[in-house]
């Protein structure tokens, strides 16, 4: 088979990276992360800005678009272009990729927990990153190295890609990825397990943790921060990871559309109907949005409208038979899918540049602090996003050369041997093949 871009990855992951700079504009400058301004919100206001809270939990839909991405390449493998010496040299590589973008994801998190972040309250303390800090305070502050024990985004895909990664071998290993009937439930029920899981693993080990950190043992610290510590650790987010890998193997193999929807949306509706369960059973607090880590039915509740989404996204975008249809959504979404390209550019920056505009729109205005009120953020959080489509649309005139995406790009291909075309602006922006074209059976 073909294997064209996948453009609804691109579509979440970019409609993401942009909400990202809203809510942290939003929570980071604006309320300067405060978690009494969640304790001492009217009832109101919060039921009001619902889907905006419920949104700002969704960073596991970046775990989620991961491991359907990884699960493409894997499939490549397995399924699309053996190599002449085998099976095994391939995947070989495609580990000592893998790898390798798990350890360059992980100094890139500790270089944002480290100079980038907004200032954050974390083990009993408010703390400031050196470079965001800097800015915010005239002056370098005193670092904590308990930031540096965090769990961002960056983090968790770093962790999850590389357990998803090493699970697929597995599987593959065991004839448990043969074909599409069985590797679906397969991914399917190992994320149910890494959700049962979770709930035990962070009674054990979360103030195992806190006390580790508090005593200075980072080694012990280091592991449990990588397996459940707070904020997105592998558990539970691997869950979105293994159901995003599990929706890509049923589209590259060439599941039929309407078999796809039925069980996807079976899915959806019992992972929703779960979390509506845990909530009747454990309650909810709006403080719970900011609690590290997170309650599991929040998780539960996410992964169950993120594959809803993601569902929606692949029949009316990468599985559309309308050539006119198809070809409105490649044109419409072109803006967002730019940003999906340059996720990672933009995580790690868009806190530093945000602070740094915060202060020149501050000093301009002869203001102390932004007012906490709609005219004031609204156009702020307005320009911070619109700044950020126009940067990635000034990378696209040059390839997308010099981001962060481009060196990793470099030193990935070099270790696996093959390159990528994920930066390509034809390939990825304006692709003339689909998977309604190229993948036998789904049609409707």
């Amino acid at each position: 088979m073909k294997y064209p871009r996948l453009l609804f990855l691109d579509v979440m992951r970019g409609g993401m990276i942009l909400y990202v700079v809203f809510i942290h504009g939003l929570s980071g400058v604006i309320f300067n992360n405060d978690p009494a301004a969640l304790r001492e919100a009217p009832r109101w206001l919060l039921l009001l800005f619902a889907p905006v809270a419920l949104l700002a939990t969704w960073a596991p839909l970046f775990a989620f678009v991961s491991g359907g991405a990884h699960a493409y390449g894997f499939h490549k493998i397995i399924r699309g272009n053996p190599e002449s010496t085998g099976h095994q040299a391939s995947l070989g590589r495609f580990l000592a990729g893998s790898v390798t973008t798990a350890l360059i994801l992980y100094v890139l998190s500790a270089a944002n927990m480290a100079f980038m972040h907004h200032p954050m309250h974390f083990h009993e303390g408010f703390h400031y990153t050196l470079l965001t800090g800097w800015v915010l305070l005239g002056h370098v502050p005193d670092f904590s190295v308990d930031l540096l024990f965090y769990n961002d985004a960056l983090s968790m895909i770093a962790g999850c890609g590389l357990a998803a990664d090493l699970l697929l071998i597995v599987f593959y290993r065991m004839g448990w990825l043969s074909r599409a009937g069985r590797a679906v439930p397969v991914l399917c029920l190992s994320a149910a397990a890494v959700l049962l899981v979770t709930p035990a693993l962070q009674r054990m080990l979360t103030a195992d943790f806190f006390m580790a950190l508090q005593s200075g043992d980072y080694a012990r610290a280091l592991a449990v921060k990588l397996t459940v510590g707070p904020n997105l650790a592998v558990f539970p987010c691997l869950a979105f990871t293994l159901v995003g890998a599990a929706v890509i193997f049923a589209v590259a193999d060439g599941v039929p559309i309407r078999i796809l929807l039925k069980w996807g949306w079976i899915g959806v509706t019992l992972l929703l109907v779960s979390a509506a369960m845990l909530f009747a059973l454990e309650g909810y607090s709006a403080e719970e949005l900011s609690k590290q880590p997170g309650p599991v039915r929040m998780q539960v509740l996410n992964l169950g409208l993120i594959l809803g989404l993601s569902l929606w996204l692949l029949r009316h975008i990468d599985l559309e038979t309308d050539p006119v249809k198809r070809s409105v959504w490649v044109s419409r979404t072109q803006w967002v899918r730019r940003a999906g390209v340059m996720a990672l550019s933009i995580f790690c920056f868009e806190s530093f540049f945000a602070t740094c505009f915060s202060r020149v729109v501050l000093f301009a205005l002869g203001w102390n602090a932004f007012p906490r009120t709609p005219w004031a953020a609204g156009p702020f959080l307005l320009f911070l996003v619109v700044f950020w489509i126009f940067v990635t649309w000034l990378f696209e005139r040059v390839q997308f050369r010099w981001t962060l995406e481009w060196f990793m790009a470099q030193i990935v291909g070099k270790v696996r041997g093959w390159g990528t075309r994920r930066l390509d602006p034809a390939v990825v922006l304006r692709p003339e093949s689909c998977l309604a074209d190229s993948v036998e059976g789904n049609r409707t």
